[in-house]
């Protein structure tokens, strides 16, 4: 899997958030998205961990280009690098 996201105005691959933040993100992973650009049946994405680093908004979790799907807004809690995103299906 593949994540990227904006923070400051720049794209960062895995990126390290702020604590207490919103932020925009995308992943690419094989199987996330069909072929007709549509979200796989069953997809579930969460944030994994004990005390969870970050939470993913409800509802905003959607297609977005060339096979990456976006994440909407990601609360953050903690300052971290959030590469404990874990999409299933």
């Amino acid at each position: 899997m593949q994540l990227s996201g904006g923070v400051n105005n720049a794209l960062e691959a895995s990126p390290m958030l702020e604590a207490n933040g919103s932020y925009g993100l995308e992943f690419y992973a094989p199987g996330a998205v069909t072929s007709n650009s549509q979200l796989a049946p069953g997809l579930n994405v969460s944030v994994i961990g004990g005390q969870s680093p970050a939470s993913i908004a409800p509802g905003f979790t959607r297609y977005y280009t060339l096979g990456y799907v976006s994440l909407g807004f990601i609360q953050t809690k903690y300052y971290r690098p959030l590469q404990s995103l874990l999409p299933s299906m």
